[in-house]
């Protein structure tokens, strides 16, 4: 009869384990000795401790080789049969340094002329822009040449001249 009740296997272990639970259990609602919280607290404790105390679950036939393996496990020397080996990377030649271009310096833009979408010349220097139709723009020419023939010639002056032209004509010496 004693041995049907009791043989050490986790089976029977977990079974009488639940059933002190259960009686536990049911004395604690009728009589409130504690909180329910405690006793499932110390109910999964006990079902944990043949696997945190490997003596006890040898006594219980539980398989308890996790505790010889984990201390094996620093022990063990990897096997390196199904591992491909790659070749070692080659070397990269080193390559002198290469100055980067220099960038290229926008070009100075003195002025601009171009026809506009209205049917006008635009002529356009610095922040100012002008416009002009066919009328205009004889007028320009006009008074161009007018400024033009007022200058002096280059050729004409001396060479110890440091702004390259004559002097400039006093008001008197104009001809009128």
């Amino acid at each position: 009869m004693k041995k049907l009740l009791w043989q050490r296997s986790g089976g029977y272990y977990l079974f009488w384990l639940s059933a002190i639970y259960l009686i536990v259990g049911f004395t604690n609602t009728a009589y409130k000795f504690t909180e329910a919280e405690y006793i499932q607290i110390i109910w999964i404790s006990a079902l944990a401790l043949p696997f945190t105390y490997p003596p006890l679950g040898r006594y219980f036939n539980l398989d308890v080789e996790w505790d010889r393996k984990m201390f094996n496990w620093f022990d063990k020397k990897p096997n390196y049969a199904n591992v491909v080996n790659f070749p070692e990377p080659k070397a990269v030649p080193e390559n002198p340094y290469i100055a980067p271009p220099e960038p290229e310096i926008p070009a100075k833009i003195f002025y601009r002329i171009g026809a506009t979408d209205k049917n006008r010349i635009a002529f356009s220097m610095g922040h100012m822009e002008i416009t002009m139709n066919k009328q205009g723009c004889q007028n320009m020419i006009a008074q161009l040449t007018v400024f033009m023939d007022q200058l002096y010639d280059e050729d004409d002056s001396p060479n110890d001249d440091p702004d390259g032209g004559e002097s400039i004509p006093v008001p008197e010496q104009k001809a009128a």
